[in-house]
């Protein structure tokens, strides 16, 4: 049997979430929470991308805290380097104070919405060969990442306002990040995701509609066409040369004729005369024609 394969990881729920703590008076359409959710994925990639060359470069074998803080130093302008990282030292210092909850997840411990053991498993799959990190390297990376995202809904939400707008939709987030130098170095080579985002979009719509229009046409029921009667030709007057010239037929009567089964004469047998009544052919030509006697 074939294994079903697994769906790449979505961080929608956690998106809500955020975004209501942010603008609790507005909402937010599914095709914008797609678009939030591949751009955290384009995040996480550019991180994991400048980690693992930081690690190349130094031999190392473990990620540690600090080299999650170059990577975003590489990563992030400066304004929101230094904004994320002051985020990320409070929700470790929380999660590393937090002792007495033992069953409680490590993003409740530090504070944050996004989860923090899912995205520890994105950071280790991506890397090569690097098997060993510390228990606050992945708290240290969600909180930034979370910081970066929480910055760019507010961002996005003032752009919904400014347009009388209750929900937020791919719009406001590409005006968010145009309108911002920091966004818009972060996001300026991959911004056409929201455009593929809206162009599937507009194809499920098309398909919906032509499968719908055949489900209509399926269902019209033919109404019977009346019956229109057709004209009857009205004969015209026979005119009185017609009815002299036409042939009356004579009405059928009177002794009806023997048939030919009782003129025939009855056969005896043993015998090889003619039967009576018939006169002799000549050959296959019929009767002897006599020739007209000359005067």
């Amino acid at each position: 049997m074939k294994r079903s394969r697994k769906s790449p990881a979505k961080f929608c729920s956690y998106i809500h979430a955020i975004f209501k703590k942010v603008n609790p008076g507005l909402g937010i359409t599914g095709e914008a929470a797609d678009c939030l959710d591949s751009l955290i994925k384009v995040l996480l990639k550019k991180i994991v991308a400048n980690t693992i060359v930081l690690l190349a470069e130094v031999d190392r074998k473990t990620i540690g805290q600090k080299d999650i803080e170059h990577a975003l130093r590489l990563t992030f302008a400066r304004s929101l380097f230094e904004s994320s990282t002051v985020d990320a030292v409070q929700a470790v210092n929380k999660y590393k104070a937090d002792t007495t909850k033992q069953t409680s997840t490590r993003s409740e411990k530090a504070g944050l919405k996004l989860p923090v053991t899912r995205i520890e498993k994105i950071l280790m799959n991506e890397m090569r060969g690097i098997k060993r990190k510390t228990d606050t390297s992945a708290v240290y990376l969600v909180a930034a990442v979370e910081s970066v995202t929480r910055e760019l809904y507010v961002l996005a939400g003032r752009e919904a306002v400014a347009l009388n707008k209750a929900r937020l939709t791919s719009l406001h987030i590409t005006r968010a990040v145009n309108n911002s130098d920091a966004y818009k170095q972060l996001y300026g080579d991959c911004i056409l995701v929201l455009d593929v985002v809206r162009a599937n979009k507009r194809r499920k719509k098309a398909r919906a509609k032509s499968r719908a229009k055949v489900r209509s046409t399926k269902a019209v029921t033919l109404k019977p066409v009346p019956e229109v009667p057709l004209p009857v030709p009205t004969e015209a007057p026979a005119s009185a040369e017609s009815t002299r010239h036409s042939r009356t037929k004579k009405p059928r009567g009177g002794k009806k004729k023997a048939s030919r089964s009782s003129k025939r004469p009855e056969l005896v047998l043993g015998t090889h005369q003619k039967p009576a009544g018939k006169k002799a052919r000549h050959g296959k030509k019929g009767r002897k024609r006599t020739k007209p006697a000359r005067v």
